[in-house]
């Protein structure tokens, strides 16, 4: 794995933990800051591993 490829695998999981500890400070309990959880939160504020929280958007269907 060349040195592009780990800096883009840890920046992944490290907004995966971000997103996790939102949801905790939210009071979701375990199951709802789970991985899964986290993820979806990711997808839905179309937040990838290269961007900041505040570049977050909101891009879905009424």
């Amino acid at each position: 794995m060349d040195d592009n490829q780990h800096g883009f695998n840890a920046s992944r999981k490290e907004k995966l933990t971000q997103a996790k500890t939102i949801l905790r400070e939210l009071g979701f309990g375990s199951r709802q800051s789970s991985d899964i959880a986290g993820y979806t939160l990711l997808a839905l504020a179309n937040v990838r591993p290269n961007l900041e929280w505040s570049e977050a958007t909101t891009h879905y269907a009424a």
